[in-house]
C-alpha cells in the first residue's frame, strides 16, 4: 500500500497542521482518533470505498477468531 509520510507540525484551532515534505495540509482534529504531539511522525493511506470495506472485514474476522480461539482454550 501506498503512504506518505507527514510531520505534525501545530495545532491550530479545530486543526492539526501536518507537513508533507514542502507542503502544508490542515486536518480536522474530530476526524484524529487519538491526541498527536507536534514532531510526531505519522503515515497517510488513501483507500477507495471497496479496500476500506475489505480492510474492516478482515478486521472483524481476525476478532472473531481470536474471540473464538480464546472460548476454545477457556472450555479445555
Amino acid at each position: 500500500m501506498n503512504t506518505l509520510k507527514a510531520i505534525v507540525d501545530k495545532y491550530d484551532g479545530d486543526f492539526i497542521v501536518l507537513r508533507i515534505g514542502d507542503q502544508e495540509l490542515r486536518w480536522p482534529k474530530n476526524k484524529i482518533v487519538k491526541k498527536l504531539n507536534p514532531g510526531q511522525e505519522i503515515h497517510l493511506s488513501l483507500k477507495t470505498t471497496d479496500e476500506a470495506k475489505a480492510d474492516k472485514e478482515s478486521l472483524a474476522k481476525s476478532i472473531l477468531n481470536e474471540i473464538l480461539k480464546d472460548r476454545e482454550v477457556e472450555s479445555k
